[in-house]
């Protein structure tokens, strides 16, 4: 089988933290001079800074202070009204999640090289183009067209190479690859808020673009995908058509879909509604980076916990805080109070995001199926941020400025969702590849699937077992279901055996690694667990495969024929000549 040596471990979970850290960042591209100025940006799927809407956009608008002049286009959208704003975010995040089906089903054919270096062209041509934008259309056009199409392109596949590494620790690691997108939403607003002062909107945001095309080039240069032996790979509509008749991928998608609703819409209006209740103004310009920072904390810790107890268990605890907080941010009404919404909510949310991804890939059923999954739950996501923020900003005019129906909206929206993930992780035991669930901790890694499980034992298998006594390998590079092993054990010293080579041919059926491979020795061989004409390994004479646990390997099964050979009621038995086959 001919597979793309993966890079170490480390280095492709570099690539994926600096990819996120540089497309984790558009929320602080265009951020204002000072408190008052209006603020143009939207999140990014990769859990960077939320948008915002503030100043202008508020009910009640005050004029810009004089300092907002310094630059062309530094106060762009002075006027309209903030549901029209929120549309820029909205249609970007729908453009960046909508396309993940098409960029998962790109994905799962092998393209992820190519999809990374077009959106990160795109994504740094948009930049550019923000950075001239004077109008509503040319913003609409840069931010939610150019960026959203760019993000889109990279966000589903990035995640998903996450995952085509690693399955027992699949959370933590997608966890530290969020984690780059909330370090640049920590950073980025900072900063571009201190070079608007000295360099203007236009210069600040050229800036920012030649850092992100930096750090994209680097991820462009050290990702690379985990070629996985795959089944036969069905139509699309055929994997559709099963999706729609999976009870478990609806209650997750509808549960994410709620989820992310309550989600966004706090993100977009947390800013404007600090200023509007006396909280302190200085809190309401650091909120997204303290948002953010928190976000961190719970981007990693949600992937341990994750780890232990499974994606399901783990989203479903925090999408109900998530949702409390919402409601409790009516009464943050002070500095104190607000820190504390922030921290909290900053947190859960970072966790469901960061854990939404591995749910989807959780009810898999093959790594072949892990694009298109993601790309149909992220396509309700694409929804929920389409409209679940210009929805909020209508109620919040239509209350009067009033934020009792919008948090209502958006609580009620979180706290359904969360019911919905509740019935999907009970529906979930009836998936093919359930993660990790609730079981007792001497038992609480998740069951690896045989794809997995066996293209370790071949990465491990090439490097070679041991002091080189015993060797395995695929006697079919071709053989996508990796039935077909050799196998090569090296006779053991002072006995018969000494300095004869045996061959064996080694099949692992699709019940393995739940049932032993079946072991035929090629090399003519005597031994009482050899059948003497056809070179048949019984499995009732050797311990190994008589007692088989699911932790067993092919390597396992090979250190204990060798041991058989070396022990003293087979050491000195009479062999064949020399060279001769069954």
């Amino acid at each position: 089988m001919s597979l793309a040596q993966p890079l170490p471990l480390p280095l492709p979970l570099t690539a994926h933290a600096l990819a996120a850290f540089a497309v984790g960042t558009r929320s602080s591209r265009s951020r204002s001079l000072s408190p008052d100025r209006l603020t143009l940006s939207g999140p990014t799927p990769i859990n960077t800074a939320p948008p915002s809407i503030s100043g202008d956009t508020e009910i009640g608008s005050r004029p810009p202070s004089p300092d907002l002049e310094k630059g062309k286009g530094d106060n762009q959208l002075v006027g309209y009204p903030s549901s029209t704003i929120t549309w820029i975010g909205s249609v970007n995040l729908f453009l960046v999640f909508g396309t993940s089906l098409l960029s998962g089903m790109g994905f799962d054919r092998g393209y992820f090289r190519y999809q990374l270096a077009i959106g990160s062209t795109l994504w740094v041509f948009g930049m550019f183009m923000l950075s001239l934008s004077k109008t509503f259309v040319q913003i609409f056009l840069s931010q939610s067209i150019c960026l959203g199409i760019g993000l889109g392109i990279m966000f589903g596949p990035v995640l998903s190479c996450v995952g085509t590494y690693f399955y027992q620790r699949r959370g933590l690691m997608i966890g530290i690859c969020a984690s780059g997108g909330a370090v640049g939403a920590i950073i980025f607003p900072i900063l571009l808020n201190n070079l608007f002062i000295t360099q203007g909107f236009a210069a600040s945001v050229r800036i920012a673009a030649y850092i992100m095309a930096a750090l994209l080039l680097l991820a462009n240069l050290l990702m690379r995908p985990r070629q996985l032996p795959r089944k036969d790979r069905a139509p699309v509509l055929s994997l559709l058509g099963t999706f729609s008749q999976d009870p478990s991928m609806w209650l997750t998608c509808l549960g994410i879909f709620g989820a992310i609703i309550g989600l966004f819409v706090a993100m977009f209006y947390v800013q404007v509604f600090i200023r509007t209740h006396g909280a302190s103004p200085t809190l309401a310009t650091y909120s997204l980076p303290i948002l953010n920072a928190s976000a961190f904390f719970g981007r990693i810790c949600v992937g341990l916990i994750a780890d232990r107890i499974g994606a399901f268990n783990t989203i479903i605890p925090f999408t109900f805080a998530m949702g409390v907080s919402i409601f409790v941010l009516l009464g943050a009404t002070t500095t104190g109070g607000t820190l504390a919404f922030l921290l909290i909510f900053g947190f859960a949310s970072g966790a469901v995001i960061s854990i939404m991804p591995s749910c989807f890939m959780a009810l898999a059923t093959d790594v072949s199926e892990i694009g298109v999954r993601s790309g149909v739950g992220f396509l309700f996501v694409a929804v929920a941020a389409l409209i679940g923020s210009p929805l909020a900003g209508a109620i919040l005019v239509a209350a009067k400025g009033n934020y009792l129906m919008p948090c209502i909206f958006a609580g009620g929206s979180t706290l359904l969702g969360g019911v919905s993930l509740v019935f999907a992780r009970r529906t979930q035991a009836h998936c093919a590849l359930p993660l990790t669930t609730l079981i007792p901790r001497s038992h609480n890694m998740a069951k690896v699937p045989r794809s997995f499980r066996l293209l370790e034992e071949l990465e491990k298998g090439e490097k070679g077992i041991g002091d080189g006594t015993c060797s395995y390998g695929l006697a079919d590079g071709d053989d996508i279901l990796m039935e077909k092993w050799n196998g090569t054990i090296i006779g053991p010293g002072h006995s018969v055996h000494e300095n004869r080579i045996y061959s064996l041919s080694i099949a692992c059926l699709d019940s393995y690694p739940d049932s032993p491979p079946a072991i035929t020795f090629l090399t003519a061989i005597n031994l009482p667990c050899v059948h003497p004409t056809t070179g048949k390994v019984d499995p009732s004479k050797i311990p190994v495969l008589a007692s088989w646990k699911h932790n067993y390997t092919l390597e396992t099964v090979l250190v204990e024929l060798r041991r058989e050979m070396a022990s003293p009621s087979n050491r000195k038995l009479p062999q064949p000549v020399e060279g001769t086959n069954f």
